[in-house]
């Protein structure tokens, strides 16, 4: 009889346990990323986690899989901040390390090296902050990197845009 009641509180606390996290995110829409410098979009490049995202021209991804590689669901996370997931790959955007460029990893909300907070420019522009350390996504022609914000610098400037869609020919 003990053990039966351990097991019910066992069961008990691990429903409870899932419940808050399943809650704790709401799944937003779907949209590209566009840098504003480069004219870039990031893309799933490589299957597995752990990897760095793709980088590129919109019109250079609109063959193959490559508009669901460049396709990302806004994340809603409970603390106020976004993560960006792409469900292509079940990945995840996520910070490596100054310096870095950014990684694809599985999903995990709670990760703070995955949460972002937007902030909206004066030209309408975002800034995309990395919650774990407060430095900005930035890009260049190779990948997209985290450095201190600097909203002068189109390279760091941001839009959302719808997402993009294969080609029709």
């Amino acid at each position: 009889m003990k053990h039966l009641r351990i097991l019910k509180t066992m069961v008990l606390i691990s429903t409870v346990f899932l419940s808050t996290h399943a809650m704790s995110s709401e799944i937003g829409p779907e949209i590209s990323l566009y840098n504003i410098g480069t004219g870039y979009i990031p893309y799933t490049y490589h299957n597995g986690s752990n990897e760095y995202l793709g980088f590129n021209y919109a019109y250079e991804l609109s063959g193959s899989d490559y508009p669901q590689r460049s396709t990302w669901n806004i994340i809603y996370n409970q603390n106020g901040t976004v993560s960006f997931r792409n469900n292509y790959r079940n990945v995840c955007m996520k910070w490596y390390g100054t310096g870095y460029g950014v990684i694809q990893e599985t999903c995990n909300t709670i990760d703070e090296k995955q949460q972002f907070n937007l902030k909206l420019t004066d030209t309408g522009a975002l800034l995309v902050k990395f919650k774990s350390n407060n430095e900005c996504l930035y890009a260049n022609t190779d990948y997209m990197y985290s450095g201190d914000c600097a909203t002068d610098n189109p390279n760091y400037l941001w839009a959302i845009i719808p997402p993009l869609k294969g080609s029709s020919s």
